[in-house]
């Protein structure tokens, strides 16, 4: 995941690359998906993630501006 603003009035963005772990006919497929976020957003992801980390379960959720 990549994290960036888009412009000088600080949109945000976050970039997720999806790639598969085996080579189908010696190429590996991926896919690159980009969506708005909120500050707001990533600030209650990172506190998800971090849970994760502690809890061992659960599900972190980046939403995405509509």
């Amino acid at each position: 995941m990549r994290f960036y603003c888009a412009d000088s009035a600080g949109h945000a963005y976050v970039q997720a690359k999806i790639e598969s772990e085996f080579e189908s006919a010696g190429v590996v497929q991926y896919a690159i998906i980009s969506m708005p976020v909120e500050a707001a957003a990533i600030d209650s992801f990172v506190v998800d993630l971090r849970r994760l980390e502690k809890e061992r379960y659960g599900i972190a959720r980046l939403e995405g501006r509509g």
